[in-house]
């Protein structure tokens, strides 16, 4: 099993493939890869090859092999084409108790900087986030790469200050970053830890991703307290971004308050697509 899921790994990376999908149909389990082209489908495999490649793929990820209903998270390191990348892996049973499988792979900063650095709107944004405060919002689908981004817009404008992220998970690891994982279990939820993130007086805020109501109106109330707030979230264009807080419940005074910037990004198998908007 190890030696064909790293097949499957190497093509997929070749692809540039943001995401590897397992699912397990009545006769078989299928292969596919999201990647800057699409959904695509690799493989095919009989039911019992499938079942223990999944099997493969959590005991490597530390989960427990016994639960196939219940939704499982975990992740590990491998090496692959002289990268290290982080996998982030999650399993769920459906009614009929057939499991499936998808993992994010997380692809190393050092190797993409090059490309982030031949952007001029993205350099001209992260220049512009150096002197505002406030709230700044990164758009895009999933998969778009907006957590990448937002790492290297850190590493390299904004690394000599004092940062503190709150992430689900974390998935880039920055060593002069604060990072601290949501943890619902114990409490240690968006808001909560946004809460704790104030008390410690950090120059900047990094939240992974606006998902809901709650989290959408803390952070907004954070930003109108003078912090320089980083954040993602998923929208369809730059315009729709402003919407798409209002939707989770944002006043639409409060935004135009609170959001300093706002910017969107498309990834393509040739380029980063990005646009921003300084709002003041």
């Amino acid at each position: 099993m190890q030696h064909y899921f790293d097949g499957i790994l190497r093509k997929a990376v070749r692809k540039q493939a943001t995401d590897i999908y397992f699912k397990i149909s009545e006769t078989h389990m299928t292969l596919a890869i999201m990647s800057p082209l699409g959904y695509e489908l690799m493989d095919a495999l009989d039911l019992e090859s499938g079942a223990a490649l999944i099997r493969y793929v959590k005991y490597q990820s530390h989960l427990d092999l016994a639960e196939s209903r219940r939704p499982q998270a975990g992740h590990w390191c491998v090496t692959c084409n002289k990268q290290i990348l982080h996998l982030r892996t999650s399993t769920v049973g459906d009614f009929k108790g057939a499991e499936s499988l998808v993992i994010r792979i997380i692809y190393p900063l050092n190797g993409l900087e090059r490309h982030m650095q031949q952007n001029s709107a993205l350099e001209n944004f992260g220049l512009g986030l150096v002197n505002r405060a406030g709230l700044m919002i990164i758009g895009g689908a999933m998969g778009a790469g907006k957590s990448t981004t937002m790492a290297y817009l850190i590493d390299r404008f904004l690394v000599k200050r004092s940062i503190l992220s709150i992430e689900d998970p974390v998935e880039i690891e920055q060593p002069a970053v604060l990072q601290l994982q949501v943890n619902v279990a114990a409490n240690m939820t968006y808001p909560n830890l946004l809460k704790l993130a104030l008390r410690h007086h950090p120059q900047v805020i990094v939240i992974g991703e606006i998902r809901d109501t709650q989290t959408a109106k803390v952070v907004v109330e954070a930003a109108l307290s003078g912090h320089l707030i980083l954040t993602t979230v998923h929208a369809l264009g730059l315009a729709e971004i402003k919407q798409r807080l209002v939707n989770l419940g944002v006043r639409p005074d409060d935004f135009e308050l609170g959001v300093t910037g706002i910017a969107f990004q498309e990834r393509t198998a040739s380029q980063l697509s990005f646009s921003y908007q300084f709002l003041r």
